[in-house]
C-alpha cells in the first residue's frame, strides 16, 4: 500500500521551481551534455552578480566572496584559502536574519572547492547544481525561473 502523505509530498517537490528549473536544464535543454561545467559556473557567477547580489544590503562582502571564489578557479588562490574564506564568510551568518541570511548562504556554495570543481563526495546526497537551485530557491520565488532565462539568453548570445 502506498503513503498517499509521501506521494503528496514527492508531488509537491516535483512541482517546486527549483525542482522544475533543475530538471529543464538537465533533462530538456540537456545542458550539460552540449557544456561543460565551467559553463555552468560561468553563467552562475555572472547571475549571481547581477540578479542576487543587488538584493543584498551586504554587497560588497557578497562580491569579495565571489571574487575569491574566482581566483581560485584561475588557480590563484590554494584550496586552504578558499577554505578560510569559506570559513570567514560562514561565521557572518550568526548574525544575518531574513534573505541576508539566505543570500550569504547561497554565496558560500561559490567558497566551497567540490562546487568550483564539480567533486561530488560520498556522503553527499544531492549534486552542486540541485543544491545551487535549492538555495536559490530559498532566497526568493521567481529567482530559478529568472536563472534560467538568463542561461538561455547568455547561449544564445554566444551563438
Amino acid at each position: 500500500m502506498i503513503d498517499k502523505s509521501k506521494k503528496n509530498i514527492e508531488t509537491d517537490l516535483n512541482n517546486r521551481e527549483d525542482y522544475f528549473v533543475e530538471n529543464k536544464i538537465v533533462d530538456e535543454l540537456l545542458f550539460f551534455d552540449k557544456y561543460p561545467y565551467s559553463k555552468f559556473l560561468e553563467i552562475s557567477f555572472k547571475f549571481t552578480e547581477s540578479k542576487v547580489i543587488p538584493l543584498s544590503s551586504n554587497a560588497k562582502e557578497l562580491q569579495e566572496d565571489l571574487y575569491y571564489a574566482k581566483l581560485f578557479i584561475e588557480g590563484k588562490l590554494k584550496k586552504s584559502e578558499l577554505y578560510q574564506r569559506h570559513k570567514k564568510s560562514g561565521y557572518r551568518l550568526k548574525n544575518l536574519r531574513d534573505i541576508e541570511y539566505r543570500i550569504q548562504k547561497f554565496i558560500l556554495i561559490f567558497l566551497e572547492w567540490n562546487f568550483l570543481c564539480d567533486v561530488i563526495e560520498e556522503c553527499q546526497q544531492n549534486d552542486h547544481v540541485g543544491i545551487f537551485f535549492e538555495l536559490l530557491y530559498e532566497i526568493k520565488e521567481g529567482l530559478c525561473t529568472n536563472f534560467l532565462n538568463f542561461l538561455i539568453e547568455n547561449l544564445h548570445d554566444k551563438m
